[in-house]
């Protein structure tokens, strides 16, 4: 995400309103005692260090604070899990839960979240060899660091489970209750979800799933969880699985539940619980919540939109569509919103918003309803972090905020860099200032 930084803020700044989604919104400051207000990607929290103290804590983007500021230092480990520090020294941190639940002890120097499930909690060494695991950052002294055992740990349950050697584990990679960890001799172990090694042998870390006898069967436990097919391939971001049949391809989860049915010539990424599915080379976009075909497929491109390593098909109820090289918005119903006119070569997408330049370099900005809105502005940061329902503009060295209709949330008033926007466009930081929605 994109950060833009003001110069200054002033008085007006706690009295800012703002027109959003068409419907006036107050821009409320909220008072914290923080000299530090860290963004957390593609969540909605804020690492905070407090003004007195020096010492770092959690608040969520509401302003309510969730973990204390009492950690040394305090950083996001990923799946919404947390690593502190409380004392100096290398083997010394914890993982914790964004309500501060300690989830391992004190005696670790790293983690490595794998999913929501499984985690590894790693001790170190330093080392004065060249084959090193990590290097840098710890304060335990030294440059580079070994390995000296991998604790695994159930991450849902809040229990170690079992450890395992630096040369037994390589690379873990988590299907369901099962871990498939290869060893530094490129062997490939599975392990329950006691860390109980499973008598079977498989080829790959990345797919837990396989035709057999045309069945799609599970590797780790030889379940049948899809009948006539030619193909099964796991999607390790999700768990789920993609099965090739004589009636198309369908989308089933690790139990066999099928989430999208068969009939589809092919389905693609699957973001935020929506994926895109074709048929007779034309796109569309399935709710896997909802069970149903949300946008018909009639597109030649259903779009994606993301700043950091998470994207989304749908912003604030829209999707951004294109056909026959023109581009506009449907809504979840699959309803067209905003016309399809614009030419795909010259639109800058900014999730529920589209920017078009014109030839004389006037910048448009269309939202998702239809709306278009003439602008004076030099630019509209294609980075501005969000749903595209805020932007962050320039004139000349001047930067400032509007929304998605182009009404005035921050003026031109501000330097390159300070305003950050939360990816889900919930609240706004000013210079270490959270202005929520």
């Amino acid at each position: 995400m994109k950060k833009i930084v003001a110069a200054a803020l002033t008085a007006a700044l706690m009295m800012l309103c703002m027109t959003a989604l068409g419907e006036e919104t107050v821009l409320t400051p909220v008072e914290l005692n923080v000299d530090s207000l860290e963004y957390v990607d593609e969540t909605h929290y804020l690492i905070a260090r407090d003004a007195d103290s020096r010492l770092y804590g959690l608040y969520n983007t509401d302003g309510e604070m969730l973990i204390p500021c009492e950690y040394g230092l305090l950083a996001y480990a990923d799946y919404g899990f947390f690593e502190a520090i409380n004392e100096d020294g290398l083997n010394t941190h914890a993982l914790l839960r964004a309500d501060g639940q300690a989830v391992t002890g004190w005696e670790y120097a790293a983690f490595e979240i794998l999913n929501e499930k499984w985690g590894l909690a790693v001790t170190l060494e330093p080392t004065e060899s060249e084959d090193y695991d990590y290097s840098g950052g710890f304060l335990g002294g030294g440059e580079h660091y070994v390995v000296t055992a991998y604790d695994v740990y159930d991450l849902e349950a809040g229990q170690k489970v079992g450890s395992l050697s630096r040369e037994d584990c390589d690379t873990a990679v988590p299907h369901g209750d099962y871990l498939y960890v290869e060893d530094r001799q490129e062997v490939i172990h599975v392990y329950d979800k006691t860390l109980t090694p499973v008598d079977v042998e498989v080829t790959s870390l990345y797919n837990a799933y396989d035709e057999v006898d045309g069945n799609a069967v599970c590797l780790s436990d030889g379940r049948v969880i899809a009948e006539d097919v030619y193909s099964a391939y796991e999607d390790t971001d999700t768990g789920y699985i993609k099965v090739s049949g004589s009636n198309g391809m369908r989308l089933v989860d690790a139990e066999g539940n099928v989430l999208v049915p068969e009939g589809f010539d092919s389905i693609g990424m699957v973001y935020d619980g929506y994926v895109t599915v074709e048929q007779d080379d034309l796109y569309g976009l399935y709710d896997l919540a909802g069970g149903k075909l949300v946008v018909p497929c009639e597109y030649d491109e259903i779009y994606d939109f993301g700043l950091a390593t998470i994207y989304r098909y749908v912003y604030n109820g829209y999707v951004c569509v294109e056909k026959d090289g023109k581009v506009g918005f449907v809504d979840t119903d699959g309803q067209v919103t905003c016309e399809l006119k614009y030419g795909a070569a010259g639109v800058t997408q900014h999730g529920c918003t589209l920017t078009v330049t014109d030839l004389d370099g006037s910048i448009y900005i269309v939202a998702a309803d239809g709306t278009q809105t003439q602008t004076d502005f030099d630019e509209v940061d294609e980075y501005s972090g969000g749903d595209g329902s805020l932007l962050i503009v320039c004139k000349g060295d001047a930067y400032g905020l509007v929304d998605w209709h182009g009404n005035e949330v921050l003026p031109l008033e501000y330097a390159s860099y300070d305003i950050t926007i939360t990816d889900y466009a919930d609240a706004v930081i000013v210079d270490d200032t959270l202005m929520v929605r």
